[in-house]
This record gives structure tokens, C-alpha cells and sequence, in this order.
């Protein structure tokens, strides 16, 4: 696909506002709620409200064919300027290579694309490239990636316009964090903001869906009523829990030494269905990275009260500076590494990490491992090593004799 500059949903805007009109657009990606967004501004700005229902067709593109999308766009407008055509899910994208045939099935194969020359993407490449109708849109939408290579795209995006919603990034830095970015545009309409701590606590409370995050946010904003400000409070009293929140309860517990909200939220996981070993290695997990909070801070001689380092000092004076020094010494896998986590997981570790001395954390790894070789055996119920195993994390340690 040739080189040129990616459009996004505002430059997208702006050209139709400014009456650049194409006759196709492909909207795909991993962000389907950025896709969402850009169809709703496109009929928004396309379409009046009171002949809308008139000039749009919503098609499922699983099951209706290439001929009646090409009909429902050949459809002259009703008392509007535009007639539009969405269709969701189309064939058309579908990854159609075949594999390797014998020379046989080749034979066959060519002689029967002779007979039929009702290939939906032959025609679709003939309808695009011909005389599109100036009157009329056609808009795809896909949920996940596209083949760029297949003629089909390559042709939209030479016609129309085509965008790539890509799953969006995790910064370091906050403010560079283009969901932040997002967010904070989005709140500023409503004149409100989220605190750094309440998107990070949100972010990882839905599991980094953005479709849900947003979904959460504008609840927040009838929520929170006058306030300008959205806290950490008011997330953890609006977001209802979810399995991962769950399983954040679990190793969250291990750090605070919370016998009764482990085993609580071990039961709950039980009880959801989540394997006994999963939940071993998501522990294990949590360890390791208590571990390397307690080295870091070791082998870098830093000096200040986790407990009352606010979380934009934290991000601003510890965890930046750290992960361009020492990231490539942590392990390469980014679930393992403690400086490529969501600042605000490395934040909430080493808030607690004081409370643990190294020796003790490397003990929790040998007892990980202990029940990992009994749930494999089958010897003991799985619920009774995981419930041992949360308690003998959670304890208060024994205190050394004199």
C-alpha cells in the first residue's frame, strides 16, 4: 500500500465537513470502539435527523450478498443529500486463500472459474473502480485486522478512505499516553478531569478494553455531579467487579498481608471457574514482581517514603528515569517485567514492598513452586493447596527470637 499519511478520525471529520465526501470507507481494527466513533460521526455529519431513517441501510455483511449491497447504493437519496450504506462484517475481508492444491484440483479449479464470474470481490473491484453513484457512501466495518495486500483494500484506499484503528499503546508517560490524551479531551467537554491514579486503577479494571473504558467514563461524569475531578474513589465505588478485578483482589491481598480478603477472593475466582493452576501462576507472578521492586529499590539506593510519594511524583521522579536505565535488565517478557507494567501496578507494589524483606519473597517463590508440583500431582483438592498457599502468603511473618 503506498506511503502517505494515516488519516484519524479528526482529519476524517474535517474532510467531510469541508464537503470531501467519499464514495467508500473502510473502518478495522483492534479499537472497536474507536471504529464506533468514527461511523457515528460520519452519519452524524451526513445524515439529518429527520430523513434519516430514509437514507441509511445497516447490512450484515455475513450474510447479505456483494449484489444487494451494490443495490442498497444505487439508491438515490430521499430529500437529503446523502444516501448511506453500512455494512458490518463483511466476506469480502475474509482471509480467502486457499491452500495448495493437486494439479487435478487446479484443472477443476480453472474450469470452473471460467463458468462462474460471480466472485464478490471481481465485482466489487469492477464497481469501485468504475462510476461510483455521487450521491451515495458505502461504509464497511470490520473488527480486527485486514489484509493489506488483497486488492480489494488496496483499491478502497486509492478510491476512498481507509483506517486502521491499531490497539492503542501503554506510555510511560501519562501525558504522552494517547488514551489519557483521549479521555482527557472527552472530560474536558464536561469540564472534568480523571486523576492519573483513577485512569490507571480504571484502565486495569477493565482490562484495557477500550470500548468499556469509555463506557465507564461516561458514567463517571453523571456520577461525580458538580465535582470537577474524578477520583481513584470514585472509579472503585462505580466500575463493577469483573473476573480480572478479582483476581487484582488476590494478589493485591498478598501485598497488603490480608488473610481474609485472600482467601475471599480466592473463592470467588474458584467460583467463577478460573483453573487452580492459572491462579498459581498469576500468584507466582505477583511475586516476581515484588521481588524486583525490592532489588531495584535496593540496587539503586533511592531514598523516599513509598507511602507518601504521590502517583505523578512516582511516575515522574522513579518509574521513567528506571525504565530507560534499567528495563533491558528485568526480564524480556513484559507480564514479568516490572518496569513494563501499567505504572500504576509498579506504583501499588512498591507503595507495600516495605513490608517484605527479600529473603521472604524468595521463600513465597519456593512455595509457589511447592504447590505448583502438588496441583499437578492430584494428591490434594486444588481449593485446599490454594487456600493453604494464600494463607501462608498473607500471614504476618514470625518474628525473630531474641
Amino acid at each position: 500500500m503506498k506511503n502517505k499519511q494515516k488519516p484519524t478520525i479528526s482529519s476524517l471529520i474535517k474532510e467531510v465537513k469541508s464537503g470531501k465526501v467519499s464514495p467508500v470507507y473502510l473502518l478495522c481494527g483492534e479499537e472497536s470502539f474507536l471504529i464506533e466513533k468514527a461511523l457515528k460521526s460520519l452519519l452524524d455529519i451526513l445524515l439529518q435527523p429527520e430523513t434519516r431513517d430514509f437514507n441509511l441501510n445497516l447490512l450484515d455483511g455475513t450474510i447479505v450478498t456483494i449484489q444487494d449491497i451494490l443495490s442498497a447504493v444505487e439508491v438515490y437519496p430521499i430529500i437529503a443529500d446523502w444516501r448511506i450504506v453500512v455494512v458490518s462484517e463483511s466476506v469480502l475481508f475474509q482471509d480467502l486463500r486457499k491452500p495448495p492444491s493437486t494439479e487435478l484440483e487446479n484443472d477443476l479449479l480453472d474450469a470452473v472459474e471460467d463458468i462462474d464470474s460471480n466472485d464478490p470481490k471481481e465485482i466489487f473491484l469492477d464497481w469501485i473502480t468504475g462510476s461510483p453513484p455521487q450521491n451515495s457512501t458505502l461504509i464497511f466495518t470490520v473488527k480486527g485486522p485486514v489484509n493489506t495486500r488483497e486488492p480489494i483494500v488496496k483499491a478502497i484506499d486509492r478510491v476512498g478512505r481507509f483506517i486502521n484503528f491499531e490497539k492503542l499503546e501503554e506510555s510511560s508517560s501519562i501525558q504522552r499516553d494517547p488514551l489519557f490524551q483521549s479521555v482527557s479531551k472527552q472530560l474536558a467537554q464536561s469540564d472534568k478531569q480523571i486523576t492519573p491514579s483513577a485512569f490507571n486503577l480504571l484502565r486495569t479494571q477493565v482490562n484495557n478494553d477500550t470500548h468499556r473504558f469509555f463506557e465507564e467514563i461516561n458514567k463517571a461524569i453523571s456520577f461525580v455531579g458538580d465535582r470537577t475531578q474524578i477520583d481513584e474513589r470514585d472509579i472503585r465505588n462505580l466500575v463493577s467487579p469483573t473476573s480480572s478485578d478479582t483476581i487484582f483482589d488476590l494478589t493485591d491481598s498478598i501485598s497488603n498481608r490480608n488473610v481474609n480478603q485472600g482467601l475471599s477472593s480466592l473463592h470467588n475466582i474458584l467460583s467463577d471457574g478460573e483453573a487452580p493452576i492459572k491462579i498459581n501462576a498469576l500468584i507466582t507472578r505477583q511475586i516476581r514482581l515484588m521481588v524486583q521492586a525490592k532489588l531495584v529499590l535496593k540496587n539503586n539506593a533511592i531514598n523516599f517514603d513509598a507511602r507518601r510519594i504521590t502517583y505523578q511524583d512516582f511516575v515522574s521522579r522513579f518509574f521513567q528515569p528506571l525504565s530507560k536505565k534499567m528495563s533491558g535488565n528485568l526480564p524480556k517478557t513484559t507480564t514479568v517485567n516490572l518496569l513494563k507494567q501499567n505504572p500504576y501496578v509498579a506504583y501499588k507494589i512498591i507503595q507495600k514492598i516495605i513490608r517484605f524483606e527479600e529473603e521472604e519473597l524468595i521463600g513465597f517463590l519456593e512455595k509457589t513452586l511447592e504447590a505448583d508440583i502438588q496441583l499437578k500431582s492430584n494428591s490434594v483438592p486444588p481449593e485446599y493447596i490454594l487456600e493453604q498457599l494464600v494463607y501462608d502468603l498473607c500471614r504476618p511473618p514470625r518474628r525473630k527470637a531474641i
